[in-house]
């Protein structure tokens, strides 16, 4: 169950999760080149207009040997979104001015795809990835040492086909509003 608070009446609801209300948005599955290839990050964007409790959600698929990663604590804002990453900003290459909101030492996205299952806490399926290949997406290939994050598009559809994402290229993505330094790696 997720849980909700309810401004106007001053007290939590407990409120079930369906398909789609909160969905994995980005996914940095390489690493960041100015820092290491363990500085991967996955970022969850809430759809709804409420405020939703993370604590004991899970992503399959997200940790080391495809195993699943726990999310402890945490809440992802109304329309917002919940970044979870290996490191903290203040490690990582991306720019200190974004918090991660979760960090969980345990982040291993296999180079060559993997599907990725974003579950509630009560193991309900909330969002998927598609399976194979990380489609399209750049790591130190042209320019060498580029890395790009894949991104869902605005209108997400259902996460499972690659048409659902695209690939951050845009020369706005590397520069310093989302990386310590203007460089190779792309992501917001």
């Amino acid at each position: 169950a997720i849980v909700v608070t309810s401004v106007l009446l001053g007290f939590s609801l407990p409120v079930f999760a369906v398909e789609g209300d909160v969905i994995i948005n980005e996914v940095m599955w390489m690493g960041s080149n100015a820092v290491s290839d363990a500085d991967e990050w996955i970022e969850l964007r809430n759809r709804t207009a409420d405020a939703i409790d993370l604590a004991g959600w899970t992503i399959d698929g997200a940790g080391s040997g495809s195993n699943a990663i726990t999310i402890t604590s945490g809440v992802i804002p109304a329309g917002g979104y919940f970044l979870i990453g290996n490191y903290a900003s203040s490690s990582s290459a991306i720019s200190d001015e974004i918090i991660v909101d979760f960090v969980v030492p345990g982040i291993s996205l296999a180079n060559g795809g993997e599907v990725l299952t974003l579950r509630d806490a009560t193991k309900g399926v909330v969002d998927v990835s598609p399976t194979g290949a990380w489609e399209n997406s750049n790591n130190n290939s042209s320019p060498v040492g580029q890395r790009n994050s894949l991104e869902r598009n605005d209108a997400p559809g259902t996460g499972t086909a690659w048409s659902d994402w695209h690939v951050c290229i845009d020369i706005g993505c590397n520069d310093t509003t989302f990386w310590d330094m203007e460089g190779v790696d792309y992501g917001t």
